[in-house]
C-alpha cells in the first residue's frame, strides 16, 4: 500500500466534510433569506443552467446549487481514486453507504425546490424534505470524516477505527 498516497487521499475526504459543513451552513443561509425558491425549477433555474444571478435570491439558492455540485464531483473523483488502492476493500463499505446517502441527499435537495405549500398566497418549501435534505447532508458529511479517519488510520499502519487489524 503506497502510505503517501492513501493519507492524501484521507486528507482529501477530511477537506470533503469539511466543505460538506460549509456547504449545509450555507443552506442554512438560504433558507434564512427566504431564497429556497428563488430558483423555481430544478435541476435548471429558470429553465437555465446559469441564471441570471441578479434575480433576488438567486445568487443564494443557484451558489448553494453549484458548492453541493462541486462536493459532488469531488467524493466521485475521491471515491474513484480510492478503488484503484489497497485500500479500497477495507473502506469499499464506507464509499457505497456514502454515495447511497449523496444521491438521496441530491433528490432530497429537488424536492425542497418541487415540493410546496402555499400560505397565504405565498409558496413555501414543505418541513419535510427540507429537514430531510439537512439530515441526509450531515449524515453525508460525517461518512466523508469516517471515510478519511480509516483512510488515515490505513497509511499510518495503524488498526482500522472499527477495531480491525492493519
Amino acid at each position: 500500500m503506497n502510505s503517501a498516497h492513501v493519507r492524501r487521499l484521507g486528507n482529501g475526504f477530511l477537506g470533503l466534510a469539511a466543505v460538506t459543513w460549509v456547504l449545509i451552513a450555507f443552506g442554512a443561509l438560504v433558507r434564512a433569506k427566504k431564497a429556497g425558491l428563488a430558483c423555481p425549477d430544478w435541476p435548471l433555474c429558470f429553465g437555465q443552467v446559469v441564471p441570471d444571478v441578479r434575480l433576488e435570491g438567486v445568487i443564494y439558492e443557484f451558489g448553494h446549487r453549484v458548492l453541493a455540485g462541486l462536493v459532488a464531483l469531488a467524493f466521485t473523483g475521491g471515491a474513484l481514486a480510492v478503488s484503484r488502492t489497497s485500500a479500497w476493500p477495507r473502506v469499499r463499505p464506507l464509499v457505497i453507504v456514502a454515495a447511497t446517502v449523496l444521491g438521496c441527499q441530491i433528490v432530497f435537495g429537488g424536492l425542497t425546490v418541487l415540493i410546496v405549500h402555499k400560505e397565504q398566497g405565498v409558496a413555501r418549501p414543505e418541513t419535510w424534505p427540507v429537514a430531510t435534505h439537512l439530515v441526509l447532508g450531515n449524515t453525508f458529511a460525517a461518512l466523508g470524516l469516517l471515510i478519511a479517519l480509516r483512510l488515515r488510520h490505513l497509511a499510518e499502519g495503524e488498526p482500522a477505527p472499527t477495531g480491525e487489524p492493519p
